[in-house]
């Protein structure tokens, strides 16, 4: 299939300062030509015209962080620390746990992503039970049938919940323990053999749009040798390694009281920190830590919202490009996010910084989150034809229409993407050459038809939550505490701003 985009304003790279007008033309989902000059293109049957006036086409966006098993949960959860936060978010209802209810979960992913032009996902699920292949199919089929570009992970514990956090034994119940030491969780062999056949059946499908990745969620949710295999897993499969690392203050007491050591440290001393690890949140680093990470040609995936609505601090991205670390853009999951928009991140992540470093030279340009949500995402993914135009990389481009407010007058692009944007310019979106959204209809998604199903489902489906919920609440006390314990504690830096707060009224 040939589709040629003409008479279009093309910004090929965050980097290009003004974009050009001229033609682009894709081929068997690659781009064959581009630029002032893109040749006067064979017309066959099936050729698609765009007529590109008034509009700026651009890099597809790349969401590096997304958990789709949570897309029920926008505005269902209040902020709170992580620890306890996440008894609310993914309470164990058995009515979560169907194959419909993980493909509806991520078509709703999809229609937020595809509307505001991101074309790419990072997934990285999480189930409510055990792990089954017809759910992870689900949302596979999910992202085949929207048309969406996809790599899908899963974050599977296999470790006892009570010694993911810190001190929350001593404040558990003997009852609460023993529940806990209950629960099956699987071991090692069947989290490689499910990983072996979710890349059995889909990884590389539908022409390489479909892809899977290995994650751990955080390390201290497996023991260290599943850690080690599911990194030796990634390295033989060529993709990338998922772990959230040191999102939270209690995340960085934990390691060092349990290894005594950095969590950083103890990924570089298992052999699992390197070019394939995605770090997500990588708030609680020391210098050392972003020492061995920039070292290491690990990438960073950057949630700002997540982490301002659940406190968790604010990421060093300053001393991390000063080093070279690649930084990615995710939004996480819509119950900490509850806007789910990229646009948005990129906007917070650029002025978060502002408040974090009083030297302005140091505040990162508006060009940094473009590539964050464009070739930094495409590293993510370890996919070198992502995140860019140009002859040969995947023709996965969004036009927008630059003719409204939002650019009325035109002056710095970048940021006028960065600061004003939300997504609701784009009208075009395109996967592998192929028309996904155009003119702001999704062309795979019956949108009212699956909206319809969630909202008639909704009764049953809350009545369900609501009773997982109340059964979560019996263990919240105990969890605010473990967290308020670790907060309390003295690391020798900080992420939070309300150090900071406290030492100016002291001194007024």
């Amino acid at each position: 299939m040939k589709l040629i985009i003409d008479n279009v304003r093309i910004l090929a790279s965050p980097t290009w300062a003004e974009p050009v007008k001229g033609r682009i033309v894709c081929e068997n989902g690659r781009i064959a030509a581009i630029g002032p000059v893109a040749g006067d293109a064979e017309i066959t049957a099936d050729t698609n015209f765009l007529d590109g006036k008034g509009r700026l086409a651009m890099p597809g966006l790349i969401n590096a962080h997304i958990h789709s098993s949570s897309a029920f949960m926008r505005g269902a959860v209040p902020g709170l620390p992580l620890e306890p936060y996440m008894l609310l978010e993914a309470p164990l209802d058995d009515f979560s746990h169907s194959p419909r209810l993980y493909y509806l979960r991520a078509m709703l992913t999809a229609i937020d992503m595809l509307r505001q032009g991101v074309v790419a996902v990072r997934d990285d699920v999480h189930f409510f039970g055990d792990p089954t292949p017809d759910n992870a199919g689900a949302i596979f089929e999910a992202y085949r049938t929207a048309g969406l570009r996809a790599s899908v992970g899963f974050g599977i514990p296999n470790v006892l919940e009570f010694t993911k956090i810190p001190y929350l034994r001593e404040h558990l119940t003997a009852e609460q323990r023993l529940e806990m030491e209950r629960a099956k969780w699987p071991d090692q062999a069947e989290i490689l053999s499910f990983y072996h056949a979710m890349f059995n059946e889909w990884h590389g499908s539908e022409n390489d749009r479909l892809t899977v990745h290995t994650s751990c969620s955080t390390p201290h949710r497996v023991d260290p040798d599943t850690l080690c295999a599911l990194s030796d897993l990634a390295r033989r499969k060529n993709v990338s390694f998922d772990t959230h690392l040191l999102e939270t203050k209690t995340q960085a007491v934990h390691s060092h009281h349990r290894d005594g050591k950095s969590l950083v440290r103890y990924l570089h001393d298992h052999g699992v920190l390197d070019e394939r690890l995605v770090a997500i949140h990588s708030i609680w680093l020391n210098e050392e830590d972003l020492d061995l990470l920039a070292d290491s040609g690990a990438t960073v995936a950057h949630n700002p919202v997540s982490n301002l609505k659940l406190g968790s601090g604010v990421m060093p991205m300053a001393n991390m490009l000063q080093r070279g670390i690649p930084i990615a853009l995710g939004t996480d999951e819509v119950s900490v996010d509850d806007g789910n928009n990229l646009w948005t991140n990129a906007k917070i992540g650029m002025l978060l910084q502002s408040l974090a470093d009083v030297d302005c030279s140091r505040w990162p340009r508006p060009e940094i989150l473009l590539e964050a949500m464009t070739t930094a995402g495409a590293r993510a993914m370890r996919r070198e034809t992502a995140g860019r135009l140009a002859v040969g990389q995947d023709a996965d481009i969004i036009l927008l229409d630059t003719s409204g407010a939002l650019y009325a007058p035109l002056n710095q692009l970048s940021r006028h993407l960065v600061g004003a944007e939300t997504g609701a310019s784009v009208r075009t979106t395109i996967v592998a050459g192929e028309i996904v959204m155009e003119d702001g209809r999704l062309k795979h998604i019956d949108e009212n038809a699956i909206l319809t199903e969630i909202h008639d489902l909704w009764d049953r489906y809350s009545t369900a939550r609501d009773a997982a919920n109340v059964a979560a609440q019996v263990l919240l006390p105990a969890y605010m505490q473990s967290a308020n314990q670790a907060l309390a504690q003295d690391l020798g830096f900080s992420r939070h701003l309300s150090g900071a707060i406290r030492t100016e009224k002291r001194g007024s």
